[in-house]
């Protein structure tokens, strides 16, 4: 069959999100595959057909909350953490690739094959903690559009959160005219996004030997090591390996043909690294804007409260204050000024403004401050980007949310019926946090830090999953991890728990009152308990690989963890053993 016949089929009407999220694009079959184990033949033609659900899953790599994280890294830290940004990345694409792979092979997304594989009562604590993170994103999401519009057409905050939760209504609406013209739409949206961080790189200018340093060597200076654990937590988005996992179920795939698996493997994996490379260039861009736009060595080594911070002309800091505070709840201290290519010496801005002072840094400073050192017209830039992002970043959270709920509990509810229920839980909070950040920059750049933190904390309730299902071979047969994989993957997850752990360990001392820091070491202790209980059968095969012991399964012990799922038929772990043993045991992906 040729590859120009490949057809969309609309699922819309049917409802049916086992097969897929919200359309289906055919994958055609080729003729003369003898061997289904043998070398894939890349086609740029069929690269296009799997073109797609990696560019969805990059927004979460570019929504408010990652470019907060951003701005402030340029700004408090200079260059030198570029590298942590790199890796981060490349750790995202290993898990998003393995989150993938889950989807292709079984015909599954991650949210069923946790209702399918673990208890009802471990199903519904990692549902909640999923929820959680996707509020929390969508009240970064929504304050960043409304700071967007804020810029643009100056309007409160509170309002433009409303506007921003009920728009994105029209942008569900895309996908009644298919999936392929919805993910244009999205890849529009990057492009947009492209364009105008970039242009804003390109005006505030490069010092290239600290950009090449901090991106080639691994350093990090202890003023800067809190934002460099922030940005691992807010580049890897939880509830984004949800998403992904049922996002590329829009290509139709027999999973019962081990060719056809691998290759939808294959061009996932081309794709999302795409994605992934021209979203770290963006994120690049927006570092390095205010890398030169707002570092000083000054207040990035500044050892007050809330430290490190930005350099910003008063200008900025009155402009962004609302009327009847005080700016100087957000000045800690006097600062050379922008420096660009003038070394880090004081230098008088377009509006004749010298006084600059200590700040912290969020996404309204981060515009204003371009509008009085570059010129208005890249401030009206940086917030179309914005714009772009948190709308675009906003609907793929609805879209995660539908993953979730059709997942965990066989709901198949209509978008819009999600997106009223995720929205009007964020839109609360985001109302009350804007109406209390509006002119109150310090506020937001803080509550960004302690939601991207909530992230992090979040995380594991997505990483644990996606690595305990694909290294069971009773669930991905012979696509299973293999144990160099499993055993990298692991490790990287014990690397990326304890970061988060050090994270909250650090910014618990900024709690408001003691009653904050004793709530929030609970809920941290509470979670991490039950995440080292999901983890300990995967602990006890690794040990007994070690040891060269014999693998066997938990389900002997009454451990209703480690059901077997078979990806097409469901069978149970003892129907499989009947066929193959061998692949009926969890621990088998060891030996």
């Amino acid at each position: 069959m040729e590859l120009e016949n490949a057809v969309e089929v609309d699922l819309l009407s049917k409802n049916n999100f086992e097969q897929v999220a919200f359309a289906a694009v055919d994958i055609p079959e080729e003729d003369g595959i003898e061997d289904p184990w043998g070398k894939i033949e890349f086609s740029w033609r069929k690269l296009w057909l799997f073109t797609g659900p990696g560019w969805l899953m990059s927004m979460a790599y570019l929504d408010p909350g990652n470019l907060t994280s951003d701005l402030q890294q340029g700004a408090y830290s200079n260059y030198q953490l570029i590298w942590v940004l790199w890796w981060s990345t490349v750790v995202g694409w290993v898990l998003q690739r393995l989150s993938s792979r889950l989807g292709v092979a079984t015909g599954m997304n991650l949210a069923e094959h946790c209702r399918e594989g673990y208890p009802s009562w471990v199903a519904w604590i990692i549902f909640l903690q999923m929820e959680l993170a996707i509020i929390g994103a969508d009240i970064q999401e929504l304050l960043g559009s409304a700071i967007a519009l804020n810029m643009l057409f100056g309007w409160q905050y509170w309002v433009g959160c409303v506007v921003t939760a009920f728009s994105t209504f029209g942008f569900l609406a895309i996908q009644k005219f298919g999936v392929r013209v919805l993910e244009a739409v999205f890849a529009f949206f990057i492009a947009v996004m492209g364009v105008c961080f970039i242009a804003n790189w390109g005006a505030s200018g490069t010092d290239s030997s600290a950009f090449m340093k901090g991106w080639v060597v691994p350093e990090v200076d202890s003023y800067a090591v809190v934002q460099a654990v922030g940005i691992i937590g807010a580049v890897i988005m939880p509830h984004n390996l949800y998403l992904h996992s049922g996002l590329v179920l829009s290509r139709k795939i027999d999973v019962d043909s081990p060719y056809k698996v691998r290759e939808g493997s294959y061009y996932n994996s081309i794709e999302s690294s795409m994605a992934l490379f021209v979203s770290f260039w963006i994120n690049v861009a927006i570092v390095c804007t205010f890398a030169e736009q707002l570092y000083d060595p000054t207040c990035a080594t500044s050892s007050k409260s809330f430290a490190p911070f930005g350099c910003v002309d008063t200008k900025t800091l009155y402009a962004t204050t609302a009327h009847g505070s005080n700016p100087r709840k957000n000045m800690y201290g006097k600062c050379s000024g922008w420096r660009g290519e003038f070394g880090g010496t004081d230098r008088v801005n377009a509006d004749g403004h010298t006084n600059y002072q200590c700040a912290s840094v969020g996404l309204d400073v981060a515009g204003q401050s371009l509008r009085t050192s570059v010129g208005t017209g890249f401030h009206y830039v940086w917030a179309v980007g914005l714009l772009c992002a948190g709308q675009a970043a906003t609907t793929t959270a609805t879209y995660a949310g539908q993953i979730l709920m059709a997942g965990f509990f066989k709901i198949d509810l209509p978008m819009w019926v999600v997106m009223l229920v995720t929205r009007f839980c964020a839109l609360g909070p985001a109302v009350v946090i804007a109406l209390v950040a509006s002119g109150n920059a310090g506020f937001q750049a803080q509550m960004n830090e302690w939601l991207n933190v909530l992230q992090s904390v979040q995380l594991p309730f997505a990483l644990v999953p996606v690595l305990h299902f694909t290294s069971m071979p009773s669930v991905m047969g012979k696509h299973v991890n293999s144990p160099a994989m499993k055993t990298l993957c692991w490790l990287l997850a014990v690397l990326i728990l304890g970061v988060n752990v050090y994270l909250v360990y650090d910014l618990l001392p900024f709690a408001s009152t003691p009653l904050t820091i004793t709530l929030t070491t609970l809920f941290v202790v509470l979670d991490y308990t039950f995440i080292a209980w999901l983890c300990k059968d995967d602990i006890k095969g690794f040990l007994k690989f070690l040891t060269g012991g014999a693998c066997s399964s938990g389900d002997e012990e009454g451990n209703a963890s480690l059901i077997a799922i078979d990806p097409k038929h469901r069978r149970t772990k003892e129907e499989i053993e009947k066929v193959d043993p061998e692949v009926a045991d969890p621990l088998h992906a060891y030996s």
